[in-house]
This record gives structure tokens, sequence and C-alpha cells, in this order.
């Protein structure tokens, strides 16, 4: 019988040391899992913070382009304004001319169409001139006829 309760007992004893050994191996898978479940959360968070810094990097980049963009846009805005603004002080220029021009043409042909009522006046007053002095040479020749007539009668 003491053979029994020593069998016994050290039995309990070698089951009592499997089962710690059995908590302790639970335990440590549980420890190994936590610590693989916590590695991959530390390396997702490490994943997550290296998207977060691209994902500002790559906004920065964004960022910084568009302002060049807008930059460009700007410059080229203002470029095609003052195009707009040059063509259309050389179309004003150019309408002056037109307008200094026309002037010039029109005191021209005002000067010239003087010009010729002056010489128009002028044969006009000499023709005027000349039939004045044909009729008096007329009128004269014609005294002189009736004076030669009363005298060639009286003799």
């Amino acid at each position: 019988r003491e053979a029994d309760e020593k069998s016994k007992k050290t039995k309990r004893v070698e089951d009592r040391k499997t089962i710690n050994e059995q908590i302790a191996g639970r335990e440590r898978q549980r420890m190994l899992a936590l610590e693989a479940r916590e590695q991959e959360n530390q390396s997702m968070r490490s994943l997550m913070q290296r998207y977060e810094k691209e994902d500002r990097s790559s906004a920065a980049v964004r960022q910084v382009a568009m302002e060049k963009s807008r930059k460009a846009i700007l410059l080229a805005n203002a470029d095609a304004i003052e195009r707009k603004k040059q063509a259309r002080e050389a179309e004003k220029k150019e309408m002056e001319d037109i307008l200094i021009y026309q002037a010039l043409k029109d005191q021209e042909l005002a000067k010239r169409e003087e010009e010729e009522a002056a010489v128009l006046k002028t044969k006009k007053e000499r023709q005027a001139m000349l039939l004045a002095q044909q009729e008096k040479a007329q009128n004269n020749a014609g005294k002189m006829d009736e004076l030669r007539a009363r005298r060639a009668a009286e003799e």
C-alpha cells in the first residue's frame, strides 16, 4: 500500500509537473503570439508612418508643381494681355497714321482745287478783259467807220 501511495504521489508529482510544463508552454506560446502580434502591430505602424510621410512628401511635390503651374499660367496670361495691348496700340497708331495721311491728302486736294480755281478765275478775268477790249475795239472801229462815212458823205 505504501508503494501504491508512493506511486500515486509520484504520479501526482509527475502529473503536476506535466501540467505546470503545459501551463508554462502555453504561457510561452501566448507570449510568443503576443510578441508576434506586437511586432506585426509595430510593423504596421511603421508602414503607416512611412505611407503618411510619403503622402506628405507627394502632397508637397504636388503643391510645388501646382504653384509652378499657377505661376506659369499667370505669366502666360500677363504675356497674352501685353500682346493684346501692344496689338491695340499698333492698330491705334496705324489708324492715326491713316487719318494723318488722309488729312494731308485732303489738304493737297484742297490746295490743288484752290490753285485750279485761281487759274480758272484768272483765265475768266483775262477772257473777260480780252472780250471787253475786243468789244471796245469793235466799238472804236464802228465809230471810226461811222466817222469816215460821215466825212466821206460830207465831202
